[in-house]
């Protein structure tokens, strides 16, 4: 910063400077002189997202309650407009994720995906907001997403397939997914149509129903699944009658990896 005239005060500078010095006492772990320097005269200079999003960061890193670090990114994120100005809405989401304040950093990017014109962008921001309900194993929160997502990308069988497994999953719109998978069940073939099967024998399960197909559930073994998918197979082998593959699928599935209903069907051939 030599190049800086000496006499120039924090409040005269353009933003772009001011936040390359604030960026620099952070990296040189001088706080107390960035929280003497963040006053209001700051906040005109830098903006009110900018400003509170570096309050956040400095409440947090001087360990002040959650609730503080929390309110300073509800401020930012209100000055966005609650996500009318995307891009500033996306640096508050992402903020909040590396303060780990991850509830609001979802909510921040679904509210912007809402606002959202472009289908891609809009589809990016759900995407993060189910990556984030993901990490914290959360499934009603990944079933949110994953159903928007779907009702956004129509004859996406992947997309589909995750918004039903997860409503199969946690026990949510169980008719109307059944007569979904059975409508399409015509025409899938293939992968398609394996996944689907595992589909139907989730929705019988949840139906305390039979499912005529259950000799052919051995066959979806050669497929790839994901652990919390394996380990509902093996649950639907078991109470489908073939008990010695479920316990083989699932004595080698790691809990650890799964979302919590898919625990419970683990449970079940074991």
């Amino acid at each position: 910063m030599e190049f800086l005239p000496p006499e120039l005060k924090w409040k005269d500078m353009p933003a772009d400077i001011a936040k390359l010095k604030l960026e620099a006492l952070a990296q040189a772990g001088r706080w107390d002189d960035l929280r003497m320097v963040l006053n209001r005269d700051m906040e005109k200079v830098l903006g009110a997202v900018s400003f509170h999003l570096w309050q956040a960061r400095l409440v947090s890193v001087q360990g002040a309650e959650a609730a503080r670090v929390r309110q300073h990114l509800n401020l930012a994120f209100g000055a966005t407009g609650r996500g009318q100005d995307s891009q500033a809405a996306v640096q508050v989401a992402e903020a909040a994720e590396r303060l780990g304040v991850l509830d609001l950093a979802t909510d921040c990017y679904r509210a912007t995906a809402t606002l959202a014109s472009a289908p891609q962008f809009r589809l990016s921001l759900l995407e993060k907001a189910y990556a984030l309900h993901l990490n914290v194993h959360n499934t009603h929160g990944m079933l949110q997403m994953a159903t928007e997502i779907a009702s956004l990308t129509p004859g996406n069988q992947a997309n589909a397939f995750r918004a039903d497994y997860l409503a199969l999953l946690a026990g949510e719109s169980i008719e109307v997914v059944t007569f979904r998978i059975t409508s399409m069940q015509a025409s899938a073939d293939g992968e398609a149509s394996s996944r689907l099967l595992l589909l139907r024998a989730m929705a019988a399960h949840r139906l305390h129903a039979p499912l005529q197909e259950s000799g052919m559930l051995k066959r979806l073994l050669h497929l790839t699944w994901a652990p919390g998918e394996r380990a509902v197979l093996a649950a639907m082998l078991a109470t489908q009658g073939d008990a010695a593959s479920g316990f083989q699928i699932a004595e080698k599935i790691s809990a650890t990896l799964l979302l919590p209903e898919e625990k419970k069907f683990l449970a079940l051939a074991k």
